[in-house]
């Protein structure tokens, strides 16, 4: 695997910002892959649930197939 690139952060909406983020990174470092990585329990903002943060990324990086999303089981094992 080519060199990746970790993108954490609530995404309390994800917007265009964070793609952009990802996007130049690809281009700029030449990364092969972005994963993108929810926090669980942001302890400075009230916010959406965990389940629904993650399924905005996953909705909104899904037309990109070097974004991935991190997975559940190497997340914090912190309930929601």
């Amino acid at each position: 695997m080519g060199q990746v690139a970790i993108l954490g952060g609530i995404f309390d909406p994800v917007h265009w910002r964070h793609l952009l983020i990802a996007e130049t990174a690809l281009s700029q470092v030449r990364l092969e892959r972005v994963i993108w990585v929810p926090d669980r329990q942001p302890h400075h903002k009230h916010v959406c649930g965990y389940e629904h943060r993650r399924l905005m990324v996953e909705s909104a990086i899904k037309d990109n197939p070097a974004f991935m999303l991190s997975p559940r089981e190497i997340s914090h094992t912190s309930p929601d």
